[in-house]
């Protein structure tokens, strides 16, 4: 059985803005299959180093 987790959004805005991305631009590729778009490396980074 799967387990889910309530969390706000402020806490976890690099997932809502993916999945903005990739309803608003319809991606049907994965982020994975084209390594990443430019802003969200620089995302990721940015929430990595914020965690610290």
């Amino acid at each position: 059985m799967g387990c889910f987790n309530l969390v706000l959004t402020e806490a976890n805005t690099l997932a809502t803005e993916i999945a903005t991305s990739v309803t608003r631009d319809r991606r049907t590729q994965s982020y994975v299959a084209y390594k990443g778009l430019v802003w969200l490396e620089a995302r990721i980074i940015q929430e990595a180093t914020a965690a610290r």
